[in-house]
């Protein structure tokens, strides 16, 4: 790779980045961060950032852990199994590893599958910290509570100290304007808000493959290669019936909504002006990713309980249930791996080796509910 056609020499992200993909270290978007570990630009985070996105992933994993634990508890309560099979799933949600242990093992991994250089947060300047904290420099605010702006204050000057030391640009990944604004002030930092976008520019001859893989998509979209239609949606369609989205709704009563389940009707490319939604992540000597939008169709489908609060025993009575559905569509995106020679003298040939649903809504408003009485109630 030439690396004096490369824009930036490094790449960082912030926790929001993290938390906006799901925290999926082993796969998604934030997979295709393992280019960095032996290409010619380098991968990056702040001692800070680091923290922080060892904590989310703790405090999710324990609710998780809490979650199985009082699984494993109902069934046994309930003799949904046999009490030997109750028991060792007791036995199975107890020898779960501590969620503290297990975020910093899969972080580990993370690091070590990227090449991340972690950026300790000592090396900050603190007069500098100190000084745009009071004159409420970026990323510190003029309003607000500005100690809430510590960590990425120290985050940031860390990163831009070592940016200047080792005379390397950085494109810095963010969700949040302060690191915007420091951006705007800064010699060695530049800003994006975009994953997939910002990952594009560390790809040599990105014109070139972006042009390849529009060709593809729109052969696709047009009818022009219908089995790799077929495979897309198919292994799409089971992605959404998999995934797990939390039911909102308006009522009149307490509920308790049940598992959603979706249904996948169709899908369809996004398009911007003439052509389609696309970010090349990755390119590779045989290999490519590429993220697409998508426009999804599907139905869902949930149970409700309700309950009104009697007010002499004060406790909730459950007063019936309905079953709610409704049709949806929205934006999401795939993440394509495409495999092959691409440098082949006749035609080039190639597969679709994987097909990955990112971007996926995470919640369904199913509109107004209440409980059905059901007739001469």
């Amino acid at each position: 790779m030439n690396i004096a056609a490369m824009q930036y020499d490094v790449i960082t992200l912030d926790t929001n980045v993290f938390d906006r993909n799901g925290r999926d270290l082993e796969g998604g978007l934030l997979a295709q961060l393992k280019q960095f570990k032996n290409g010619s630009a380098q991968f990056v985070l702040s001692e800070i950032i680091l923290r922080e996105v060892h904590r989310h992933i703790t405090e999710k994993t324990k609710n998780t852990k809490d979650e199985l634990d009082k699984v494993a508890r109902k069934v046994a309560e309930l003799g949904l199994l046999a009490h030997d099979a109750s028991e060792q799933l007791l036995e199975l949600a107890n020898s779960a590893s501590a969620p503290e242990d297990a975020a910093k093992e899969r972080i580990a991994k993370f690091i070590a599958d990227t090449g991340a250089e972690i950026i300790p947060a000592d090396t900050t300047d603190i007069k500098a910290l100190v000084r745009n904290y009071f004159k409420s420099e970026p990323p510190f605010e003029a309003a607000g509570k500005k100690k809430n702006e510590f960590p990425d204050a120290i985050a940031l000057l860390s990163l831009e100290a070592w940016a200047q030391s080792n005379k390397k640009r950085v494109l810095a990944i963010s969700h949040d304007g302060g690191w915007e604004d420091f951006a705007e002030n800064s010699e060695w930092l530049d800003f994006d808000d975009d994953l997939p976008s910002a990952l594009s520019k560390f790809q040599e001859h990105a014109e070139v493959v972006l042009r390849f893989v529009s060709k593809l998509v729109g052969d696709i979209d047009s009818g022009v290669l219908p089995g790799l239609l077929d495979e897309i949606t198919s292994s799409i369609g089971y992605q959404v019936s998999d995934a797990y989205v939390y039911p909102e709704a308006s009522a009149d009563y307490y509920y308790e909504p049940d598992e959603t389940e979706l249904t996948f009707e169709k899908l369809s490319f996004v398009r911007i002006g003439k052509g389609f939604d696309i970010d090349i992540v990755q390119i590779g000597k045989d290999r490519i990713a590429a993220r697409v939008g998508l426009e999804i169709s599907a139905n869902a489908v949930t149970s409700f309980s309700f309950a009104t609060k009697d007010w002499v025993d004060k406790d909730y009575v459950r007063i019936g249930g309905c079953t709610a559905d409704t049709d949806i569509e929205f934006e999401a995106a795939m993440l394509i791996t495409i495999e092959g020679d691409f440098y082949a003298e006749d035609e080039p040939g190639f597969e679709i080796t994987e097909v990955e649903l990112i971007e996926m809504i995470d919640r369904v408003d199913f509109g107004e509910v209440g409980p059905d009485f059901g007739e001469g109630y």
